[in-house]
């Protein structure tokens, strides 16, 4: 039977994560008023619930979150309002059965998110890309490491399954590994086709995430962009001053906050059924 805190902590993290996934849907943000909320109630919860060194472990791993997020968030790979989201996760729900919580929503948001985009991104692709010989041939490397890669994961699986007695949903990764596989050889085409929009300097937004390959090294050099790809009041300013009309972005990126609502439920089942 779960305890009134556990459904404390449960209800609060559904709420925040419905809005979340509303707005991440509707607007591309996840708003400081939803995330810094769910810190600071989660911070608030776990500091009356466990002793100070439970506490200082539970802060220590959301720094982890915080680090590895940000360099993920300066590539261009995350935003910075999922980066909160996952440290709200954290800091409401640690622990669950036992288990860190958040390494298993990450896991099962993670796959969620590669099925659903990769076969979205196969279905857009269909049509504008021709699977012609010369371009097979030239992706003869991409299509060798993805294939190298899934047969490892299968091996993985099957591994962990007949020797270490993992249970056999494990298998249940391997679509969104193989799809996730089929994308990876079509990276370049995704990005031309898919993310790639030019933007008004006007219109330009902190950030918005640079599509460095379509710039100009002269563009990169003067704007002091060459290893950064998304975007800062600052570094707004400086291409506006450089009298920059427009800049190619990546536009029509992922939203992760709906895979992260769906990744809670799926392992709040799993963990509250099993």
């Amino acid at each position: 039977m779960l305890g009134t805190i556990l459904i404390v902590r449960i209800v609060t993290l559904l709420i925040a994560l419905g809005l979340a996934a509303y707005f991440d849907q509707k607007t591309g943000y996840i708003y400081d008023w939803i995330t810094l909320p769910l810190i600071a109630i989660g911070l608030i919860i776990d500091i009356c619930t466990f002793y100070w060194l439970d506490v200082l472990s539970i802060l220590l791993v959301a720094l982890v979150i915080y680090v590895v997020g940000y360099i993920a968030y300066y590539y261009g790979k995350i935003g910075g309002g999922d980066i909160k989201l996952f440290i709200g996760i954290h800091l409401t729900l640690p622990y669950l059965n036992g288990q860190l919580f958040i390494l298993w929503v990450a896991i099962a948001s993670s796959l969620l998110s590669v099925l659903c985009v990769s076969i979205s991104y196969i279905v857009k692709l269909h049509g504008k890309v021709k699977l012609t010989s010369s371009l097979l041939s030239k992706k003869k490397w991409k299509i060798m490491q993805s294939l190298f890669f899934f047969l490892f994961f299968l091996a993985l699986c099957i591994f962990v399954v007949t020797v270490e007695q993992f249970p056999a949903l494990i298998y249940l990764t391997l679509p969104p590994m193989f799809f996730g596989c089929v994308v990876l050889v079509f990276e370049d085409e995704i990005k031309q086709y898919i993310y790639l929009k030019r933007k008004q300097i006007s219109k330009l937004e902190e950030g918005d995430v640079l599509a460095t390959e379509f710039c100009t090294k002269e563009f990169l050099r003067e704007t002091g962009l060459e290893k950064k790809t998304v975007l800062e009041k600052e570094d707004i300013a400086v291409i506006k001053k450089l009298g920059y009309k427009s800049v190619p972005i990546y536009y029509y990126l992922p939203r992760f906050g709906i895979y992260v609502f769906f990744g809670v439920v799926l392992t709040l089942v799993y963990f509250l059924a099993f």
